[in-house]
């Protein structure tokens, strides 16, 4: 397991810790509501009149109010779970240090389906049977594979690419990190909502983990970045 498998591990067990977590709140919080109604008489109805029936309202206003937080929880629950289910399963990240081996050994899938494909369609016009692959099916796997190709380039060419140096001002610092694939924008304390909203619309997200706003090491990212050095240069001016 590299260092990026690594981390989706990890991440897939903190969100499945905190499904489980909130389960846990969300029983043991429905039970207190329960257990609070069960301790009123069956059938008991409220009554307006009785000098009781504000503290009984509000008794069970406060175990209704219960189970329903109980729902609450567990929804938020069930979304861990889910994304904890979905690590990992978003295809073959750019993040990964063995992402090119991969994405080789998917090209090659690709490349023998698209042999094979022809292959069967050859024979059936041999046969002069109809056609088991449509040529959209071909046309599909054709585009995946230039897709692929293209993706295995851009990370072979990012391999060699120099890291540009790194850019301090008085307002923050830019630099890029080859080995986490990332361009940072550091700041010291929180950022004014000018400049925060210059970083979002250029793609850049706040990173707790990095304390930095980031976005991939990529051309694009590049781009974005002189755009956002030009106009956060320009706020200091």
């Amino acid at each position: 397991m590299n260092s990026y498998e690594q981390k989706q591990a990890d991440k897939k067990e903190r969100y499945e810790s905190r499904s489980e977590s909130l389960k846990e709140k969300s029983s043991a919080m429905f039970k207190v509501g329960s257990d609070a109604l069960k301790e009123i008489p069956f059938g008991q109805p409220m009554m307006p009149d009785h000098h009781s029936y504000k503290s009984d309202k509000a008794y069970r206003g406060r175990a209704v109010g219960k189970i329903e937080k109980s729902f609450e929880i567990n929804d938020k629950a069930a979304h861990y779970a889910r994304k904890a289910e979905s690590v990992g399963k978003g295809g073959i990240s750019s993040d990964d240090p063995d992402a090119v081996v991969k994405l080789k050994k998917k090209l090659g899938g690709l490349e023998r389906m698209q042999v094979t494909m022809k292959s069967m369609n050859a024979q059936a016009r041999k046969n002069k049977e109809e056609k088991p692959c449509p040529t959209w099916q071909l046309s599909n796997n054709n585009a995946n594979i230039r897709t692929v190709t293209k993706r295995i380039k851009d990370l072979e060419d990012k391999k060699n690419m120099e890291v540009r140096e790194e850019v301090v001002t008085d307002l923050y610092t830019m630099r890029e990190d080859l080995e986490d694939n990332r361009i940072l924008f550091i700041f010291e304390g929180k950022p004014e909502d000018e400049v925060r909203s210059i970083l979002k619309s250029h793609g850049f997200r706040w990173s707790p983990n990095r304390s930095a706003w980031v976005r991939q090491l990529t051309a694009n990212g590049r781009y974005s970045t002189n755009r956002v050095i030009s106009k956060l240069d320009e706020l200091s001016v």
